[in-house]
This record gives C-alpha cells, sequence and structure tokens, in this order.
C-alpha cells in the first residue's frame, strides 16, 4: 500500500520523505495506546479510509483514516491529535 500512497502524495504535492523505522515504531507504538486506532488489517486511526469527528481536549478532531503503519513512515505527516 505504500506505494499507491507515494503516487498518491506526489499528485497532491506532498512531500513522501521516509522517516528512521526507529521514529516509526515510537509513531506506532503512541497510536496502539490511542482509544481510537481501529485494530484490524489494516489498523488505522478511526474507521479505516473514513476517520471519524472525536472529541480532544475540548475541540471536535477529525481522525485521518490512515493505515497507521503506513503513515508513520512518512516524515512530515502527524497524528491528527498531534500525538506525534
Amino acid at each position: 500500500m505504500s506505494l499507491l500512497i507515494d503516487i498518491v502524495k506526489i499528485a497532491q504535492l506532498k512531500p513522501i520523505k521516509k522517516c528512521s523505522p526507529e521514529l516509526a515504531k515510537e509513531r506506532v507504538s503512541i497510536c496502539e495506546g490511542c482509544p481510537h486506532m481501529k485494530d484490524g488489517s489494516p489498523r488505522s486511526c478511526g474507521k479505516f479510509l473514513k476517520g471519524g469527528l472525536v472529541k480532544h481536549e475540548g475541540k471536535e478532531i477529525e481522525l485521518c483514516g490512515c493505515d497507521i503503519d503506513d503513515k508513520s513512515t512518512y516524515k512530515d505527516d502527524g497524528c491528527p491529535l498531534g500525538k506525534w
């Protein structure tokens, strides 16, 4: 799936630079402790491809719906809740 995500990011003029495997692992670990992570195949931030609206620190935030194992590898991506 990572190649497909690279193609989409390039089409959207977004960076595709990858982070270190250690940083990606740390990010996934943070996601695994989040109540909004959906465990399955793929593991996702909210409902896969749809995300969902949640309350976080008094604000309504839209989850991304991304496959966290892929998203965590992109250097310039981040958690929609600001956890990484």
